[in-house]
């Protein structure tokens, strides 16, 4: 569950990678958004070992624990007021495999979340909100 997180965080945005190529290895790239909380979900999905290196309107490569993965865009449907989240479709190079992922309200997601496991999955999912709401 952890790994679909931080998957989350790092792809479902729509943040752009600046390079430095005269800063050190070490901060040679910036992430950049109109948002400060995409830019901020993504530095923290990177300190966390999902670093975003590459992203086109086809692909995405993402290096995880070191290993980079990369990821073909199917689609993309951006946040809006009314939908109130963002979602992309993508499939997974290595194993061919398609996600959707999405990520917006808790309140809009939570009413999305199938019958089926519902009541775990909420348990769950409150526990980690009051965590994060002190944090």
């Amino acid at each position: 569950m952890m790994h679909f997180f931080l998957l989350t965080m790092s792809i479902c945005n729509t943040v752009t990678i600046e390079r430095n190529i005269n800063a050190p290895e070490s901060s040679q790239t910036e992430y950049l958004s109109e948002s400060p909380d995409e830019t901020a979900l993504v530095s923290a999905a990177a300190k966390s070992g999902y670093v975003l290196k590459y992203r086109s309107f086809e692909g995405i490569h993402l290096e995880i624990f070191g290993k980079v993965e990369e990821f073909r865009i199917l689609a993309l449907f951006p946040f809006s007021s009314d939908r109130k989240r963002m979602s992309i479709m993508i499939r997974s190079k290595s194993t061919q495999k398609i996600f959707l992922l999405t990520k917006g309200a808790d309140e809009t997601i939570l009413l999305r979340l199938s019958k089926d496991g519902l009541n775990l999955f909420y348990s769950i999912l409150f526990i980690y909100l009051l965590f994060f709401q002190f944090f």
